[in-house]
């Protein structure tokens, strides 16, 4: 029988991978997460934290846990913050049995749902957490916005809340806005429900794409890349062109859209494509480009790495036309003129 070959990226390429920096966004993220549980202090809340995929929220959490999270019981693995993560379909019944698992509590088969969350309510009261993240929420939100299950599952927060006195970050993808801020459904006794929920909700933390006008924000993720391949340099003896000037800038967040996590694969990938002593330059980071994002995320055809300043300008200004972010700013614009004119 013949063995396949296994391809392992570079050492260093691995190493990148590893690495962090500092970004302001997460500091800010971190302090009004603290401020989730020392308001609770006096009277448990909810905080939602959400954005686009690959903006960092994971990464941020697994950096936050790992920072505040003191193990309460060696043997059990409990900790004072419970990460609990979601999968795919989940049910207001299913979103207890996680918590359950998570906390290593094996629920009874036929258990109901609402036996259940008052375990869950009684177990968090008696083993002193401070914070219960629940990751993935986008998963617990069925199809159909003015679902009853969605009014279950906003119930069952506020009860696990209010009773546990435990303070919940829920965190996902954009979707799970809809949950606390009531506008997901019509019919008024749902609503009510909502209401409640909200009422037990702090501002949300929103981890959006980076905006090529926003210049300190970029300047700053390229000085904390910066500080990477300087490290990579003294242990790999790699190197790249200077991430600081406005031309890179330009083509990385292109490259990107602004998403983080996508220059932090074009650089991986830049990594794992340079010969070993070679500067990654323009050349390489196109390379990357070519093999990462092209008829992935990007599908314009163009190679913000290698094409001319004409083609680049072109690409950032239809990436700008299109982003989210400019369409919610027209649609508010548009909201803006109709309420004037009436």
């Amino acid at each position: 029988m013949i063995k396949k070959q296994k391809f392992k990226l570079k050492e260093a390429a691995l190493e990148f991978k590893k690495m962090r920096f500092d970004m302001i966004l997460h500091k800010n993220a971190e302090q009004k997460v603290i401020d989730l549980i020392k308001i609770s202090n006096d009277e448990a809340k909810v905080r939602a934290l959400y954005g686009s995929s690959h903006t960092g929220k994971s990464n941020f959490l697994k950096n936050f846990i790992k920072k505040h999270a003191d193990i309460i019981d060696q043997h059990s693995g409990i900790r004072d913050i419970v990460l609990v993560r979601l999968s795919s379909g989940v049910t207001p019944k299913d979103f207890c049995e996680a918590i359950l698992l998570q906390l290593g509590i094996k629920p009874k088969a036929g258990t109901k749902q609402s036996q259940l969350e008052n375990q869950v309510i009684e177990v968090l009261k008696n083993i002193g957490i401070e914070l219960l993240i629940i990751d993935e929420t986008q998963h617990a939100l069925p199809n159909k916005t003015n679902s009853k299950t969605t009014q279950k599952l906003a119930d069952t927060i506020k009860n696990i809340v209010d009773e546990s006195h435990v303070p919940i970050l829920l965190c996902g993808i954009s979707s799970i806005s809809k949950l606390i801020e009531n506008n997901f459904s019509r019919a008024s006794e749902i609503q009510l429900e909502e209401e409640q929920l909200f009422n037990r909700t702090l501002p949300p933390i929103e981890f959006n794409t980076i905006e090529l006008s926003d210049k300190d924000t970029m300047a700053a993720v390229m000085q904390g890349y910066t500080m990477i391949f300087d490290k990579l340099h003294r242990q790999y003896g790699i190197s790249i062109i200077k991430m600081t000037s406005a031309k890179f800038q330009a083509a990385m967040w292109a490259t990107s859209e602004g998403v983080i996590g996508r220059m932090a694969l074009v650089l991986q990938w830049a990594i794992e494509l340079a010969d070993e002593g070679q500067q990654i330059d323009f050349s390489v980071l196109g390379k990357a480009h070519d093999a990462i994002a092209t008829g992935g995320w990007d599908k314009s055809g163009i190679n913000p790495f290698t094409c001319s300043e004409v083609d680049l300008n072109k690409r950032i200004t239809t990436i700008n036309k299109f982003s989210k972010r400019a369409r919610l700013n027209a649609l508010n614009k548009a909201k803006s003129k109709m309420k004037e004119t009436a």
